[in-house]
């Protein structure tokens, strides 16, 4: 009996391919997901969900400027939780003012996370604040019509008479 070493047959040599082959194929897949997951640079629009909510009325509103959105990934909401954001001008808005909306955000967890903010800076129109009358002359024969039905309607249901 020889104790020599025999090299390994046909049938073991491909069974040894075949699971190195695999091997390798589960270490690439696994460092795609990582770079896909951790590594890669992503970018972040700022500016995109934010939700400006007025206060008041045209010419003497308010604007109060944050980002409501609470369902990003972990390191994205954790990163969208350092963004503050600055509005200008805040008070005495009126219809067609424009609004400077910049963001300002932690560089080093961005740096951390492989983060890169885009549009940091947004400009929006004051649009829609309800429009105060200097008199009421301006008020719309329709809406006395409107209030003077509503309370005729009103007033028979309480007293089962019209309002005289």
């Amino acid at each position: 009996m020889s104790t020599h070493f025999k090299p390994p047959g046909k049938e073991a040599m491909k069974s040894k391919t075949i699971t190195s082959i695999c091997m390798l194929a589960i270490i690439i897949s696994l460092y795609a997901t990582c770079y896909m997951l951790f590594f890669r640079t992503v970018d972040v629009d700022l500016t995109k969900d934010i939700s400006i909510v007025y206060d008041g009325e045209s010419g003497s509103a308010s604007v109060k400027v944050f980002n409501s959105i609470t369902d990003y990934n972990q390191r994205k909401q954790e990163f969208m939780d350092s963004v503050a954001y600055k509005v200008s001008p805040k008070k005495n808005l009126q219809n067609g003012d424009t609004l400077l909306i910049s963001s300002t955000y932690d560089e080093d967890l961005a740096d951390q996370y492989h983060i890169h903010p885009i549009h940091t800076i947004r400009k929006i129109t004051v649009e829609n604040l309800p429009e105060r009358l200097s008199s009421v002359d301006e008020l719309q024969p329709a809406f006395f019509e409107r209030n003077q039905s509503k309370r005729n309607q009103l007033f028979k249901k309480e007293y089962g008479t019209d309002f005289k």
